[in-house]
């Protein structure tokens, strides 16, 4: 196994697309023993709100017992990661800005979490939304963590 690298799910309010990549990456991560540590944030997330309930019930029947408290991104977060992946155009473009305070050797790779295209907020849209973003993370995050 190489060296851990360490990856940042970034979404909104941090309960719902990046706490379920969080909690599918961490699956992946144990499941496939691969060198990675996950963590999530939210660019205006209430600290402390838990996951919704549509995203731990699509999970849970998937085989994962998640429950997640939401964090608000800080540097910190940004220092510790080597790479961050984002759910939109506007969480990238802010993560860009939050980190030019940071040395350029230091700072994170920062990607759109699905390349060109953007992982649309699924709170309010329905239970069926929900499952829907799990299929694409869980047709993507394979991809991800094992390619680099």
């Amino acid at each position: 196994m190489g060296k851990q690298k360490n990856c940042l799910f970034v979404c909104t309010g941090n309960t719902c697309r990046s706490q379920m990549a969080h909690a599918l990456g961490q699956q992946l991560i144990n499941q496939q023993d691969l060198a990675w540590a996950v963590d999530s944030a939210g660019i205006r997330a209430k600290v402390g709100s838990v996951t919704t309930p549509d995203a731990v019930a699509v999970l849970h029947e998937q085989g994962m017992a998640w429950q997640g408290l939401s964090q608000q991104l800080s540097e910190a977060q940004l220092r510790w990661a080597d790479e961050i992946w984002v759910m939109t155009q506007e969480h990238l473009t802010l993560v860009t800005q939050m980190q030019q305070g940071i040395a350029a050797s230091e700072q994170a790779q920062i990607k759109l979490l699905l390349g060109d295209k953007e992982l649309g907020d699924p709170l309010g849209c329905g239970r069926e939304t929900y499952v829907q973003v799990l299929a694409i993370l869980q047709r993507r995050l394979p991809q991800l963590l094992t390619s680099l």
